[in-house]
């Protein structure tokens, strides 16, 4: 009797844990589905921006700017941003960017490296490496803040008190729904032969706008391409935290998911064994009651 009081124990927990996998995967498709929606927009406004980029630098090929095109051959202050997430039940997706940091981070003595830090699981692991300074840490990244966020990172590298030699972001991006890889992504300097954050996937540049051959521009050149690469800038960071979010939501359905169907199937065995072991007692109790009627 005991070990069927400890199988019932068993099949509750198991039937709690998969109602709380099976909420969450309902919660994490949901956020997915409604996030999905603004990828287009997302798209449009970045690829908008870095074309119009691209023409004026056509104008000014020569255009040098101490926050956008640092001019530091030894990259003596870097700027590392990374993105993880603040809660877990996402799958490997935060030890794949850990390993993928690991493999990829090699600050050389004469580097005076920074972090900013997105998401508590890698605030506590960047905090644990001797890497180099956290200056900002952001606890939580969500649907709801990405776009303060991304605001306010922009901020932090224009109007640094130090300009950055490099800014370069590590996070997580979609392959599929069914397939997240954390990437290396970098943003500053910029290069003329490489703007846009999804040129490589999606082909931004295939009917890139064109200022025409002698355009009427009322600012100077170089006000335009300044207040023109801070909106590039802004839309870039935006995009890469936006996508990690979208990766946050795939991993942590797919998980929970999974979890779910094992759930299920442990759920099917251990209740198979509940049955299997109290018939056996009924089947003993009934011999016992029977042999004492026919000895009476």
């Amino acid at each position: 009797m005991s070990h069927l009081v400890q199988l019932r124990e068993q099949i509750k927990a198991v039937q709690t844990t998969k109602k709380i996998t099976h909420a969450v995967r309902l919660v994490s498709m949901s956020m997915y589905s409604k996030l999905e929606k603004f990828t287009t927009p997302h798209k449009t406004y970045f690829e908008s921006i870095a074309n119009f980029f691209t023409a004026l630098l056509e104008q000014k090929a020569g255009w040098q700017h101490p926050v956008f095109k640092p001019d530091d051959i030894l990259d003596s202050r870097p700027l590392f941003i990374v993105i993880a997430t603040s809660k877990g039940l996402c799958g490997s997706l935060n030890s794949n960017l850990f390993r993928f940091l690991e493999q990829s981070i090699f600050p050389q003595p004469h580097q005076d490296a920074e972090f900013i830090v997105l998401g508590l699981r890698g605030i506590r692991y960047i905090k644990g490496r001797s890497w180099g300074e956290v200056v900002y840490a952001y606890p939580e990244l969500s649907s709801n803040n990405y776009t303060t966020i991304a605001e306010d990172i922009v901020d932090r590298i224009v109007n640094s008190n130090k300009n950055y030699s490099s800014v370069t972001f590590f996070g997580s991006r979609l392959q599929s729904f069914f397939q997240q890889k954390a990437k290396r992504m970098s943003l500053l300097p910029l290069r003329h032969d490489d703007l846009g954050l999804f040129r490589r996937d999606d082909a931004v540049v295939e009917n890139q706008d064109s200022l025409g051959d002698d355009p009427i521009l009322e600012q100077q050149i170089d006000e335009l391409l300044e207040y023109t690469a801070a909106s590039y800038t802004y839309a870039y960071v935006l995009n890469v935290l936006f996508q990690a979010i979208l990766a946050e939501h795939a991993a942590r359905f797919l998980a929970m998911d999974s979890s779910t169907t094992n759930a299920e199937k442990y759920l099917e065995k251990l209740t198979l064994q509940y049955n299997k072991i109290r018939q056996a007692v009924i089947t003993k109790e009934v011999a016992e009651l029977s042999s004492n009627t026919f000895l009476e």
